[in-house]
């Protein structure tokens, strides 16, 4: 077993190890060789964790890794280059045939209007093939399911999944489905108060889409007929996108027996639309994605709770073994500040917001020359800033069409201040791009959400869950590294509540960073007038 140990330790890549690296390895290298078909690794920033995955990528010699965002693989094959093969979906590959002078991607390429052109060398298939023989492939979860679903890939001795803590979302996204008038109001979509009365309906939508969409597009390609002109991409994509929503509807109906589902009716400005989302993912996380390794390592900073994180995803929890490592950074650069200015609850927050701008421009006076960010979690609180503080430092997410449109206008001003509601992760703001977080709201998930209620309803101690989860996530954008520090200011008053109650949930370095604003004071030799 030591020999084997110091193989795996041999597979790691850097010169040195970072605090807590060797000892993380040897614990997931422990609990494998247990017997454990799960190792649940919790990380906090700056660990390396792709550092440890990618040494047991290395010794298991054949693995799938899984990001959430293409930023992320994109970080694997700066950081690992060639050893690994990135595979992405179609739209990531240029088409190489040029019909109409137009460029276009393999999402709407040449090969899927016209059946007579079929040409080996399409770079998409030629990326599949090389996805399908290359040692290790980092795929991103979008891409990976879809191209599962026709079973694409084998499994392999080592499923590594990275930001692990997003598995349930990304699962409800691929499983959960809206049925809307918006693009055709002459659909008349029923108000039932129950699941099953909506199951006509939906049995008859399912079979219109398949014959007027899904069938039509076949039958077209089959019989030899080109679909060219101006509409040609747009019926590709509404053919994928029926294909999609027909898969789905199909995994519902052969779903509910075992799942509960919950639904939600809408009817906003004369555009009716009921959505399905299924109360836990695990049946579908477990055939789905796990299906694909052996052995499975899930990574992430923020896991928080072994038996609640289990449940989500659909583990055995006798079948897992969790390892939560410590953070290094010194507290001293993380200071996490209580400033309460008032209540931001949904019967408190009107009265509270003048407060708030008051006490956000206080903060932008006492931090000039630097740069932060402000978590508003809900467009309501950003848009009452854009609205309420004309201050030019500030950088509003939603002027921007993307996330780096607006860092590259961040980076480009010495004291710019990003305002976002949900810029929680997938963010690197290291060094000066950010010295200051404001958290203007405790992150409560909507209980307007009709699965979020139900959920809390089965398991109130879920909700808290979230909640921290999302905080944590928030407060770590800034800090990235040992050397590196940024000051949080926690501005709701309704956090005292949130940790009286939650901070179970909350690992000991985010507690011990937590401050009030005279401690803070006395830290950095602040004199109060």
């Amino acid at each position: 077993m030591e020999t084997r140990l110091k193989d795996v330790l041999g597979h790691f890549g850097p010169p040195t190890f970072r605090p807590g690296q060797k000892e993380a390895i040897e614990a997931v290298y422990d609990a494998f060789e247990s017997g454990k078909r799960f190792v649940i690794l919790e990380c906090p920033t700056g660990t390396g964790k792709s550092h440890i995955g990618a040494t047991f990528a290395r010794y298991f010699n054949k693995a799938h890794i899984l990001t959430v965002q293409k930023i992320l693989q994109d970080q694997y094959t700066r950081d690992f280059g060639r050893e690994m093969f990135t595979m992405k979906g179609r739209g990531a590959y240029t088409c190489l045939v040029n019909k109409d002078g137009k460029s276009r991607t393999c999402a709407v390429g040449v090969c899927r209007t016209d059946p007579s052109v079929h040409h080996e060398d399409c770079p998409y298939r030629e990326a599949l093939r090389a996805a399908q023989i290359a040692s290790i492939t980092v795929h991103n979860f979008d891409s990976f399911y879809y191209q599962a679903m026709t079973r694409a890939y084998e499994p392999r001795p080592l499923l590594l999944v990275d930001e692990a803590h997003n598995i349930e979302n990304k699962f409800l996204n691929f499983v959960g489905f809206k049925v809307s008038n918006k693009k055709d109001r002459r659909l008349v979509i029923p108000e039932y108060k129950t699941l099953e009365k909506y199951d006509e309906f939906l049995k008859k939508y399912k079979d219109a889409i398949y014959n007027n969409v899904i069938k039509k597009y076949e039958d077209l390609l089959a019989d030899g007929f080109e679909i060219f002109g101006e509409d040609a991409d747009s019926l590709v994509k509404g053919y994928d996108e029926a294909k999609r929503l027909y898969t789905r509807l199909n995994l519902y109906f052969s779903s509910r027996e075992t799942t509960e589902y919950v639904f939600d009716y809408k009817n906003e400005e004369g555009v009716q639309s009921v959505e399905f989302k299924p109360l836990f993912v695990g049946d579908f996380v477990r055939e789905k994605l796990f299906f694909y390794g052996k052995r499975i390592l899930l990574m992430s900073a923020t896991f928080l709770d072994k038996e609640i994180f289990c449940k989500s995803v659909g583990i055995d929890p006798e079948e897992a073994e969790y390892i939560s490592l410590p953070s290094y950074f010194p507290i001293k650069n993380r200071p996490i500040v209580k400033d309460y200015v008032g209540s931001m609850s949904y019967n408190n927050i009107n009265n509270t917001l003048p407060q708030m701008i008051d006490k956000l421009s206080e903060i932008l006076e006492d931090h000039e020359g630097e740069r932060g960010i402000v978590h508003t979690v809900s467009e309501y609180v950003a848009n009452y800033i854009k609205r309420n503080l004309k201050d030019p430092r500030l950088t509003f997410r939603r002027d921007y069409l993307t996330v780096n449109e607006m860092l590259a206008v961040h980076k480009n001003k010495s004291d710019s201040f990003i305002v976002a509601s949900g810029l929680k992760e997938g963010l690197d703001l290291h060094g000066d791009l950010s010295r200051v977080q404001v958290l203007m709201k405790v992150p409560y998930a909507s209980l307007g959400d009709k699965r979020v209620k139900r959920r809390m309803e089965v398991d109130k101690s879920w909700y808290g869950y979230m909640t921290a989860l999302s905080l944590i996530q928030s407060v770590g954008r800034s800090v990235r590294s040992a050397e590196d520090h940024a000051v949080t200011y926690i501005l709701d008053k309704d956090f005292g509540r949130f940790y009286g109650m939650n901070n179970r949930f909350l690992p000991e370095y985010i507690k011990e960073a937590i401050i009030d604003i005279y401690t803070y004071y006395d830290m950095t030799g602040v004199e109060i007038a």
